[in-house]
């Protein structure tokens, strides 16, 4: 190959490589566009599941857990975490003095608490 066609093939990468970086540009603009998989999912539990409503602050899972309906004490919320069957915001809850503060909320408002695969819950921080 000659120099000239060498520079002619990397100034046509060049352009190719801008021209991708757009399209990326782009496709992450419209991805902001699209909602948020767990508003989808609160929209959809929102009606049909217990819910509470508790003030800003921090706040133990155990204690959430029941005052949603989920467990029927607090006992049973600390053997359903040990159990790994507690989740919040759709993450395995890891231990049983867990808690949830303000940069847990979803959309700065809202707790998704989970027990099992079925059983959800939402919390609204006030």
């Amino acid at each position: 190959m000659r120099v000239r066609d060498i520079n002619t093939r990397r100034t046509e990468l060049r352009d190719q490589q801008t021209r991708l970086q757009d399209q990326l540009a782009e496709l992450e603009n419209e991805q902001r566009l699209i909602p948020n998989p767990d508003l989808i999912l609160f929209i959809m539990i929102s009606g049909i599941s217990p819910s509470a409503a508790v003030a800003r602050g921090e706040h133990d899972i155990v204690d959430l857990l029941a005052a949603t309906g989920l467990v029927a004490s607090r006992s049973a919320g600390r053997r359903t975490i040990a159990e790994g069957g507690a989740y919040v915001n759709n993450a395995e809850v890891s231990g049983e003095d867990a808690t949830v503060d303000v940069v847990d909320l979803l959309h700065g408002r809202w707790i998704l608490l989970r027990r099992g695969r079925r059983s959800p819950a939402v919390v609204e921080v006030v």
